[in-house]
């Protein structure tokens, strides 16, 4: 038979069961938490990668937008010097025709008398003269309209009914 044990090394080994059930149950609570933690920084990371692509689809939207604005400010606007000239004079024909159909019908019209125009700007001689617009819009880069406007008299002789006798 085995020898008995002492009452207080008996004792001792209860309160060591006791204290290692407690470290059980403590280990099992801090697994548990640990997994619930592991499992919300997986989560985390999945969100922080996609806000990563995001972020870089933003930055490479960000640049061709300012790639476009640097092509838009410096490819100013042109035209050839022929090409306004008959597009003004072709406005100006446009105008006085309009004017002369609504006087023929009675109605009061203006035509265009004076027309002086004012182009500032650059000139580009790549492919020919071309007008450019300035890079920045000030009072002294400003083109100019000036024209006059005049009254279109539609005069009608209204033929005797009698006969023209008196």
């Amino acid at each position: 038979m085995p020898p008995p044990i002492d009452p207080d090394t008996l004792r001792r080994i209860n309160e060591l069961e006791i204290n290692l059930q407690k470290a059980r149950l403590e280990v099992d609570t801090q697994k548990r938490e640990l997994d619930r933690s592991v499992a919300a920084l997986k989560e985390k990371d999945a969100k922080l990668v996609a806000m990563e692509a995001e972020v870089a689809k933003l930055a490479q939207k960000s640049l061709d937008l300012t790639r476009t604005i640097e092509e838009l400010t410096q490819a100013r606007p042109r035209i050839k010097i022929d090409e306004l000239a008959k597009n003004l004079q072709s406005a100006l024909e446009s105008i006085n025709e309009e004017a002369r159909k609504k006087s023929a019908a009675g109605k009061l019209s203006t035509m265009i008398e004076n027309f002086e125009v004012e182009v500032k700007g650059g000139l580009d001689l790549k492919n020919g003269i071309h007008l450019t617009q300035p890079q920045e819009v000030s009072a002294q880069t400003v083109s100019t309209l000036r024209f006059a406007l005049r009254p279109v008299v539609s005069v009608r002789i209204a033929e005797d009914k009698e006969g023209g006798q008196g």
